[in-house]
């Protein structure tokens, strides 16, 4: 299976990263509209399927990766790239491309719909869920011990996943037709099988989600052309 364009934006810096169906990563100074790194991806065999990152400052100090920050720790930051075997891996700006990945984690036995940072603590939790309908959390600190922890959150396979940026709330979909909503734990908050209105038509098979940065809304796609806004207010 192929990807397609996979890509992650990083607003500080200006850097847009992307890979997808390729053998590398590409990072784009939009301002110089010039690539200003390229690294390969690490993994011949399958095609990176998310990406995620995060500033070295902010989450980063005490990592395999980056033992020693050092005063220009702020300049540089960490990729994370999942995959479709289930892998995930983490890329250092701050390195020769030759060392990168400098990082990697295998787990997941199936294709990683979605990576990313959580809110706490100071941004070192990583959240990565698989097709599989499973959730694991991890601190890139201690990744020689494995994930934190790992939560089953639905059986039929998840095609779409999404953490609110600010809220400990966080939102898995199924091609079954249904979201959930979840705490920063996994578990069941409520669910969504049906549009709000007379005629209660069904949701489609969720292909994508999204929180809105720090307001309780949530944005759904599925495969029948329809997007769907969702707020905890009537």
């Amino acid at each position: 299976s192929r990807s397609g364009l996979v890509s992650e934006w990083r607003q500080d810096s200006g850097t847009l990263i992307v890979g997808g169906s390729s053998e590398t990563l590409r990072l784009w100074d939009l301002e110089q509209e010039q690539n200003v790194a390229t690294w390969k991806s690490g993994c011949d065999t399958s095609c990176v399927t998310s990406l995620a990152s995060v500033g070295w400052g902010s989450a980063m100090e005490g990592t395999p990766a980056a033992p020693n920050m050092g005063s220009g720790a702020g300049s540089g930051f960490a990729v994370v790239a999942g995959y479709g075997n289930g892998a995930l891996r983490v890329f250092d700006t701050r390195v020769d491309a030759k060392a990168n990945p400098c990082l990697s984690m295998i787990e997941h036995q199936h294709w990683v719909v979605h990576v990313q940072f959580t809110c706490r603590p100071a941004f070192q939790e990583l959240l990565s869920g698989s097709l599989a309908g499973e959730i694991k959390f991890w601190d890139l600190r201690y990744t020689r011990k494995g994930s934190l922890r790992t939560t089953q959150v639905q059986r039929s396979p998840m095609t779409a996943l999404a953490l609110h940026p600010c809220a400990p709330i966080m939102a898995s979909g199924s091609h079954k037709q249904f979201i959930k909503i979840l705490n920063s734990e996994g578990d069941q908050l409520g669910m969504i099988k049906h549009h709000n209105n007379f005629m209660g038509q069904r949701v489609g098979p969720v292909s994508c989600l999204a929180f809105h940065p720090y307001k309780l809304l949530l944005a759904g796609g599925a495969t029948d052309s329809i997007i769907s806004v969702y707020s905890t207010e009537p």
